[in-house]
């Protein structure tokens, strides 16, 4: 059976299609998703949420194209999200602000304090909402449900709020801010 004809069976609902396409795709995924993630088990979950997704999207699959771009399309992605939750990971940023304490006391306490002022500087919306972004670690639907407030406009509020504390604490270690943003 062709690829075209498999995709048509997959729109349709096919599992056996579906199960044929992995077996066609699999092994590539996961030898691409490998070279960077470089462990076996998070390989093999981006392979299985990339298959989870073209599940869900089957009904929208052109069985004209092939379905090697869209499915490295997705894995691309799913790379690049397991990159951003292991840099945003509590961990990492526990880290990088133990090696600024350990280091650079001075520095730390400076941006510190800098960060602090402001925050406090910043109109209310934008104070409340990076403080339970960054400090309570709230997501931005659960921000918008506690202000009352679109997540739109959260997401809004904190964009605009970041660049204005990027600006005014512009002068310390680059370093220090990024750890700012991760956590």
């Amino acid at each position: 059976m062709t690829e075209s004809e498999l995709i048509l069976k997959l729109k349709n609902g096919s599992n056996k299609a579906f199960e044929e396409l992995y077996a066609m795709y699999a092994g590539r995924l996961f030898s691409f998703c490998y070279k960077y993630i470089k462990t076996k088990q998070e390989a093999e979950e981006i392979v299985e949420d990339v298959f989870v997704k073209l599940w869900i999207k089957r009904e929208t699959i052109d069985e004209e194209k092939s379905l090697s771009g869209l499915l490295f399309t997705i894995s691309r992605r799913q790379l690049i999200n397991a990159y951003r939750a292991r840099v945003n990971s509590n961990l990492f940023a526990d880290y990088v602000e133990q090696v600024y304490e350990q280091h650079d006391p001075v520095a730390y306490e400076d941006f510190v304090s800098k960060l602090e002022k402001a925050i406090d500087n910043l109109p209310s919306t934008q104070s409340k909402v990076v403080r339970m972004s960054k400090f309570e670690c709230l997501k931005n639907k659960d921000i918008a449900e506690r202000l009352n407030l679109s997540e739109q406009t959260v997401k809004n509020q904190l964009s605009i709020a970041l660049s204005t504390l990027k600006k005014e604490i512009g002068d310390v270690s680059p370093m220090l801010f990024l750890l700012f943003l991760l956590k």
